[in-house]
């Protein structure tokens, strides 16, 4: 999946359109991509067996943590993201005596993959194939130097810049 970030790399590629735009127009449609991409995992989560863990990570989370998300429990993207790295070394990473093991320091092992996936996509928005493909349309359109700025990153065009983890 591609992120941007952070989300004034968003509308400085959004404004690709017209000049004549107007900032609440892009400020919208930013405000849109950046809900769209932090909720679509959430549906994700709707389990019997996510539900346990994400109470249980709740539990352990610190007061700062839990309001980084609100008024969503987690974050949805480093919740799955977590979830999925437990899943890989362990199949039953999601039972309910699994997730509620304590590492020797007392810490959850799911509560440890969340907060490094937190702070890893801290700031960042996910895009959809259509949004990625909709802001490099926009970008190109802006001239190539916009393009690469978009995707390599260039501060004195753009002030973030997308990326993509697939494959990673």
């Amino acid at each position: 999946s591609a992120t941007a970030s952070p989300a004034s790399a968003l509308s400085a590629a959004a404004t690709g359109e017209e000049e004549s735009e107007s900032a609440a127009r892009v400020a919208a449609e930013v405000e849109e991509i950046a809900w769209e991409g932090n909720s679509m995992f959430c549906g994700l989560l709707n389990t019997p067996a996510l539900v346990h863990a994400i109470m249980d990570v709740v539990e352990e989370l610190l007061p700062s943590e839990r309001q980084w998300c609100a008024p969503s429990m987690v974050c949805c993207l480093p919740f799955i993201l977590a979830v999925d790295q437990a899943l890989q070394y362990h199949h039953e990473a999601l039972q309910r005596q699994t997730v509620s093991r304590k590492r020797a320091d007392g810490t959850p092992d799911l509560l440890r993959l969340y907060r490094f996936h937190l702070q890893r996509t801290n700031g960042t928005v996910p895009l959809t194939k259509f949004r990625y493909a909709e802001l490099r349309r926009r970008a190109a359109a802006r001239g190539s130097e916009v393009e690469k700025a978009l995707l390599a990153g260039n501060p004195a065009l753009l002030p973030g810049r997308v990326y993509s983890t697939e494959g990673v």
